[in-house]
């Protein structure tokens, strides 16, 4: 709808930062917090740019409110940190500046005193991030960090934070040197803190089972032999090994040498693993034994006693099992898959080992121990997921995933709102997952598995990847989404779909997708304006994206009149000055580039009057800088800029915006009363009411809210067409009442009609069309007031056909008499609804259609048209005669000539029986 809350929160948390203080910090920090977790990501965004821009300010002395702002970025780093999200949403806030000078990243943050874990997870998370400047300056803050601490310090730094800086120092070159460091604590580390299995891959060469050791340190290789030892000797089943892992092993491969024939009957089959299960038969053992089914014939040796069978008997095996272990966990069996050497091999295989689960406990087969969690053999779990990916429903589905995105109907082409029949693309669990797997070094594993759904319904893919969390976005995701949502952003036929269901799932993705469109062709700038407009979000994408692109959206929002271009631009001066002023110089200086090169490939250009604004504001912001030689380049940029369009310097800057600017409270009391308004919680005649008491209130607080209310009606009307039909009608009805109970008068009278008329204007089959009909329905009975308005309502051809009620009714006003004192009222600008005498033109709204006031005037011109018309028929008239008179005469020639033809052929006739008479007589005569 037309209020949202971003605008309140982003006042609330700009004048935070703005009013930190000694003795308000606490409140300050606590406040931000909360504000956080209520408004989410956009929140947290706003945040940060707020805090970091102290940073890329150009004075970092003395001055106690920079100190004071320090300390704050110092809190509110150290707050969010704990987040998964952290280094995302500081690399987000981060690519809203300038990129900086080399070194920025750690010089900032040592005068901000920020603590040495907080660096060193900020460093950690942007150095996976993707921005490749901050991946820069994230490696050196490591590095600096790292090199400056004693190596007690090093050894004691927190568990999941130590494995996270070793792991990162042994994926770059330039980190190596400090292995040696995190190296010499390993052993200590492994005897107080359990080791986190996703690290094994980057120990050496080999497999996670540890066969290839030989280039590791001698302290490596006995730690990973250790984890191996003590990890196959404990009582999981997960993991590199288990308890029972030989046993399993032995009755797994006893089932594979007897071959297919061992499950001929359940007797045989129940004594085949009775002979091998000792005690019992575990979960473990069970699991080991689908492992075996799910390699299929291709693992088969086919030994003695194979008999007839092709394959596994499945009835058999699962009855067997049954009566030797009636009590087992199906759920714990399928967890114990997760054993080196399982493997998918078919979909024979898969199909058998998902029936077994089936028949064994009459249930779905569960999704969480496959997809809710990262196996460490990735390679089995991979396999297994790429199966049931493009299995049958019938055979196995996912709608049954605890996460899934909602259904995405009415996709053009007929597409399946799920994707495909069992519901797998909708799965974020298997999404998820999917992703971790990739950045184990099997992405291009994963991205095979992607191609089903990236060719037959991307729409449910990318909506479902968006809203994964993976640190960093993951490399599947930038891959993925990074190919895919560019084409959403171009039209497509199902763009508004797609984005309206991204953004609402993950506006950092649509924004980012679009920073990246722009960044590779600018000219579709126009297009991702259109996008804005579609979703709403044009205020957003301006406060969250780089200033090379927010610039030259604004630029054209603001020459579609989306966008009051000097309002926004001094606003976000104020909050970012040098930052942004040195932005627009640069986006200035491209585009007059442009403008003197000649005419090349398709490009969007300024206007005169948008380069007037630009160098309007920033004239006006130039002696707040704190960098003086960006005002001497200002001049000299504007001294170019004269010489490339000298008719810039005689361009008057337009007013864009009312003179009326509202506190934000007022503001916020005023949305409130409209979200109220169409939820129902307020009905029209409430609001009515309401709004005639706070007119006539003395209390200025209402009076406020009351022209408030006002405005932003009128502000908004350019945005109706884009309304539900519910909400526009609402809109309409309440329209129409402030007219209907004089709530407005003079000007913002003339513009209320000057609405309507407009909107009746429109294609009868228009939303705005009904808007109008809706709106004049509600203050007809006035309509006897103002007879010229009657008459231009009169002159709409379509309105007669299709409300032909309303016609008669604007006809009946029209032929009404005016009295003096009603024609003076209303839109003349006379004032109160007795008023007579004459008044002003209603300005921008109705002044040209309602132009004079009192009722002689009306008279006056009432018999002023009506001779004109009697002059207008007379004058037809004698035009007619005048074009037809010679018609007349060139008629009469016509038939003068004709009669001429007629009396010689006549004369030619008579000649002919004469001569015939002649010979008939001679004839006679002969005989």
């Amino acid at each position: 709808m037309m209020f949202s809350l971003g605008s309140a929160v982003s006042v609330q948390i700009r004048r935070l930062v703005q009013g930190i203080t000694d003795s308000n910090h606490k409140a300050v920090v606590s406040e931000l917090s909360q504000l956080a977790e209520v408004a989410g990501d956009e929140a947290n965004q706003l945040i940060l740019r707020s805090c970091l821009g102290v940073l890329f300010s150009d004075d970092q002395g003395g001055d106690q409110s920079v100190e004071l702002k320090h300390h704050l970025l110092a809190s509110v780093l150290e707050c969010f940190s704990c987040r998964s999200d952290f280094p995302t949403t500081v690399a987000l806030a981060l690519g809203h500046f300038s990129e900086p000078y080399k070194g920025f990243l750690k010089i900032s943050l040592a005068i901000i005193n920020l603590p040495v874990a907080v660096q060193l997870r900020l460093g950690v998370g942007l150095a996976d991030v993707g921005f490749p400047f901050w991946k820069e300056e994230a490696l050196d803050l490591i590095d600096c960090v790292i090199g400056g601490l004693p190596e007690s310090e090093v050894s004691a730094l927190q568990g999941d934070l130590f494995w996270s800086v070793f792991l990162t120092c042994s994926s770059y070159p330039k980190l190596k040197e400090h292995c040696l460091i995190l190296e010499e604590s390993l052993c200590w580390r492994l005897s107080r803190d359990p080791f986190p299995i996703y690290l094994l891959p980057f120990l050496g060469k080999g497999s996670p089972l540890g066969k290839d050791f030989s280039d590791l340190p001698r302290d490596w290789s006995s730690f990973v032999n250790s984890i191996m030892a003590s990890s196959s000797g404990s009582g999981s089943g997960s993991g590199l090994g288990s308890g029972s892992g030989s046993k399993a092993r032995d009755m797994a491969s006893a089932m594979e040498e007897l071959g297919f024939g061992c499950t001929d009957t359940v007797e045989r089959c129940r004594a085949v693993l009775k002979e091998h299960s000792g005690n019992g038969i575990s979960e473990a053992d069970v699991a080991r034994i689908l492992g075996v089914v799910a390699k299929g014939s291709m693992e088969t040796r086919g030994g003695a006693g194979s008999g007839p069978l092709t394959f596994w008997n499945v009835d058999v095996l699962v009855e067997a099992i049954l009566q030797l272990a009636p009590r087992l966990s199906w759920s714990s069996v399928i967890n114990h898959l997760d054993y080196p050497g399982f493997l998918v091999k078919d979909h024979k295989g898969f199909s058998s080992l998902v029936l077994m689960h089936a028949k064994a406990t009459k249930e779905l087969f569960p999704l969480a121990p496959v997809c809710g969690k990262l196996w460490a053999n990735t390679e089995g779990q991979l396999s297994f997921l790429r199966h049931a990916v493009s299995a049958p429903p019938e055979v196995f589905t996912f709608a049954h995933s605890a996460r899934q995105t909602p259904p995405m109907d009415n996709l053009h082409g007929h597409k399946l709102p799920t994707g495909t029949p069992n519901c797998a693309w909708v799965s974020l669990d298997l999404l998820e997952v999917l992703c971790r797997i990739g950045e184990t070094g099997r992405k291009a594993e994963v991205l095979e598995v992607l191609v089903y759904p990236i060719k037959h319904c991307p729409e449910v893919l990318i909506v479902g990847l968006a809203q994964v969390k993976t640190p960093g976005g993951g490399v599947i995701q930038r891959e993925v989404l990074g190919a895919l949502v560019p084409l959403y952003l171009a039209n497509n036929p199902n763009s508004s779909i797609v984005l309206h269901a991204l953004w609402a799932g993950s506006k950092e993705v649509v924004m980012q997708a679009m920073v990246g469109v722009h960044a590779s062709d600018p000219t579709t700038v126009a297009r991702l304006l259109d996008v804005c407009q579609d979703l709403k979000v044009l205020s957003v994408v301006l406060e969250s994206t780089p200033f090379s692109f927010s610039l030259d959206l604004a630029s054209l929002a603001s020459r579609r009149e989306y966008l009051n271009l000097e309002k926004w631009l001094q606003e976000t001066l104020t909050l970012h000055r040098d930052s942004l002023f040195k932005a627009c110089l640069q986006f200035l200086r491209a585009k007059l580039l442009q403008d003197s090169q000649e005419a090349g490939a398709q490009r969007v250009n300024l206007s005169l009057e948008t380069l007037a604004i630009f160098f309007k504001v920033l004239q006006a912001n130039a002696p707040q800088l704190q960098a003086p030689e960006l005002a001497e380049e200002l001049k000299a940029l504007y001294a170019s800029a004269l010489q490339l369009h000298p008719a810039l310097q005689n361009v008057a800057v337009p007013e864009q915006a009312p003179a009326d600017v509202f506190a934000s409270d007022i503001e916020e009391e005023a949305n409130a009363y409209f979200q109220k308004i169409y939820v129902g919680q307020l009905s029209i005649e409430e609001v009515v009411e309401m709004l005639k008491r706070f007119n006539g209130s003395s209390v200025q607080r209402e009076q406020d809210v009351f022209a408030c209310m006002i405005q932003s009606l009128f502000d908004e009307y350019r945005f109706f067409p884009r309304y539900p039909d519910k909400e526009l009608r609402i809109t309409a009805v309440l329209f129409g009442s402030l007219v209907k109970h004089q709530l407005v008068s003079s000007i913002t009278l003339g513009i209320a009609l000057r609405c309507v008329l407009d909107a009746l204007k429109k294609p009868p089959d228009s939303k705005m069309f009904s808007f109008g009909v809706t709106a004049l329905e509600q203050f007809h009975h006035r309509l006897a007031e103002w007879p010229p308005y009657c008459s231009h309502i009169q002159h709409i051809p379509h309105l007669q056909e299709v409300h032909p009620r309303l016609y008669a009714l604007v006809q009946a006003a029209a032929a009404a008499p005016v009295s003096k004192g009603v024609a003076g009222e209303g839109v003349s600008g006379a004032g109160s609804a007795g008023g007579g005498g004459g008044g002003a033109a209603a300005g921008t709204g109705a002044g040209g259609m309602v132009g004079a006031s009192g009722g002689v005037l009306v008279g006056v011109r009432k018999r002023v048209q009506e001779g004109m018309a009697r002059v207008g028929v007379e004058l037809v008239v004698l035009l007619l005669l005048v074009v037809l008179l010679p018609l007349v005469l060139l008629v009469q020639l016509l038939l003068l000539v004709l009669l001429v033809v007629f009396l010689l052929r006549l004369l030619g006739l008579l000649v002919l029986v004469l001569l015939l008479v002649g010979e008939e007589e001679q004839w006679m005569v002969q005989l």
